[in-house]
């Protein structure tokens, strides 16, 4: 029957379910039979096998333990509707001493969850620990037991439940990501990389994404948010970042390529952009030269890896795409705001590159900080009289 279990209408159940909540005693019976109507609907030929799995079903299923999936089913829907004090007084009011462990340690841990969203470490931990002590070899409850130690600051627990769990079973991505979140927090950023790079792309969502683009040695992500804001029609945003990471990482080429093409795509002169292109054709040279990639791995497929054998600026646009699976292009997060740049203690009266930035080279390292603003002194030159113009056009009205 899981095969026809595949071809239940979501909404539809969700509602037969819900309907089936009013009568608590006949729980049981209702969701069988509104699923095995449903069934029916959807594969009319199987009618006879239907009712076949119903009636055994109503045989092996305790009505209580259906209770628990009604309550939990209820919970989700409160809160997608933003009810969560009615979501949290539905799962704690409950009575469910009487249910089997699985069907307790899902409660705790939903509450768990619910009050991690909420930031509320206390009651976090309480029902975590509740989940675990019921089923102490669950992954999941181990994995909540994790998150709401990070939660209240005691990362040294959190990270060795999270080994503990990716030595056991490497592909348990949840168990990674909350490691490698551990990691960020006690900023050991090389380790979180590293352990962000076990994870398909696919299990990544965008705020994670995000939050891995704000390690501050990871270069190529921060290279493809700059690209996912020029894609989101931002380009003044994304030149910005591209400054700031160039500042970050002159050796980088894709950093290099997006400030290029975003250069062309404002339309900066020239002859204000020579500087980087020579720059961006000795790199290129040297590294055909080598035959090795100064790049670092990641498991993002850069998007970028057929322009890092031209020379020149092709003008094709740079998309912002993240590593495919399947064929499914995924755009990555945008930024929620745009880089600040601080005056530079050079000039300041430029909008200089930031100076709070961390640095990846010697504090003696002070000509070749000079020479890197010296190349970007015409892009910030032309950068401030964007932003004057577009200043002036608000004072005007025009805008």
């Amino acid at each position: 029957m899981s095969s026809l279990c595949d071809q239940w209408d979501d909404a539809t159940t969700l509602k037969y379910f819900d309907q089936a909540s009013n009568t608590r005693v006949n729980a049981c019976r209702n969701c069988i039979r509104d699923a095995a109507l449903l069934l029916v609907h959807h594969a009319p030929e199987n009618e006879l096998e239907v009712l076949d799995w119903c009636a055994e079903a109503l045989i092996k299923t305790p009505w209580k333990d259906v209770v628990v999936d009604l309550d939990l089913l209820q919970c989700g829907k409160l809160l997608e509707e933003g009810r969560i004090d009615q979501a949290i007084e539905l799962l704690e009011d409950g009575d469910y001493d009487e249910m089997d462990a699985g069907s307790q340690s899902r409660v705790h841990a939903c509450l768990s969850w619910i009050y991690l969203q909420m930031d509320n470490a206390e009651r976090c931990l309480e029902h975590a620990n509740k989940a675990h002590q019921i089923t102490p070899d669950s992954p999941s409850a181990q994995l909540n037991m994790a998150c709401a130690y990070q939660l209240s600051g005691e990362y040294d627990k959190a990270l060795n439940i999270c080994e503990r769990l990716t030595s056991a079973d490497p592909t348990h991505y949840s168990s990674a990501i909350t490691k490698g979140m551990v990691l960020k927090s006690l900023g050991r950023h090389e380790e979180a990389l590293r352990t962000f790079s076990t994870v398909p792309d696919i299990c990544l969502t965008p705020q994670l994404k995000f939050a891995i683009a704000e390690l501050p040695s990871n270069a190529e992500w921060k290279v493809l948010h700059a690209a996912a804001t020029r894609r989101a029609g931002r380009a003044l945003d994304a030149f910005d970042l591209c400054l700031e990471i160039h500042y970050e990482h002159p050796d980088d080429i894709s950093c290099l390529h997006l400030l290029l093409n975003i250069g062309k795509q404002m339309r900066i002169p020239e002859d204000q952009m020579t500087s980087l292109r020579v720059q961006l054709d000795e790199l290129i040279k040297r590294q055909n030269e080598s035959g090795e990639s100064k790049r670092r791995a990641s498991t993002v497929n850069s998007h970028f890896s057929d322009s890092l054998k031209q020379s020149s600026l092709s003008g094709t646009a740079c998309t912002g795409y993240g590593k495919t699976h399947g064929g499914d292009k995924r755009l990555l997060v945008q930024p929620t705001g745009r880089a600040k740049f601080t005056s530079s203690c050079k000039d300041p009266a430029l909008p200089g590159i930031r100076n709070d930035l961390p640095r990846t080279r010697g504090n003696d390292d002070d000509n070749e900080e000079d020479l890197i603003e010296q190349k970007l002194l015409p892009l910030l030159q032309y950068r401030r009289r964007i932003t004057d113009s577009v200043a002036a056009s608000h004072r005007g009205g025009l805008l």
